[in-house]
C-alpha cells in the first residue's frame, strides 16, 4: 500500500519534521482481552510556518482542533454528522461543533 502523506497546511507532499498527535478519544480497554486501545489523530507540517499558519487558520485556539471523526471526504472539512453523512445522526466525537477542544491548551504550551 502507498500512502502519500500532505501538510495540513500548505498540502505539499514529502516528508515532514512537525507531527502532531491528537487523542479525542482519551484512552480506552478492549473488555474481552483488557489491551489498551488509542485512537489519535496525525497532522502533518513541513515546516513551523505551516504548523502556525494552519493554527491561525484553523483557530485551533478559539475552536480546538477540527474533528477528524465527521469529515465529508468530498469537501476535506468536519461536517458535524459521523462520518461526513448527516444521515448518520450527530457526530459523537465533537457533538456536532466540528471541532475538539480537548488538550488544546497542553497542546499550544508545548510549542511555544
Amino acid at each position: 500500500m502507498l500512502m502519500v502523506v500532505a501538510c495540513n497546511h500548505c498540502h505539499k507532499s514529502g516528508t515532514f519534521d512537525i507531527e502532531i498527535k491528537f487523542h479525542p478519544h482519551g484512552r480506552s480497554c478492549c473488555g474481552h482481552c483488557g489491551q489498551e486501545e488509542q485512537k489519535f489523530w496525525l497532522f502533518n507540517f513541513c515546516d513551523i510556518e505551516c504548523l502556525f499558519g494552519w493554527l491561525r487558520k484553523k483557530k485551533v485556539s478559539e475552536n480546538g482542533i477540527p474533528c477528524r471523526d465527521c469529515i465529508d471526504y468530498g469537501t476535506g472539512k468536519a461536517s458535524g454528522f459521523t462520518a461526513g453523512f448527516k444521515q448518520n445522526g450527530i457526530c459523537g466525537t465533537c457533538k456536532g461543533k466540528k471541532a475538539v477542544k480537548g488538550s488544546v491548551k497542553k497542546i499550544l504550551a508545548s510549542i511555544r
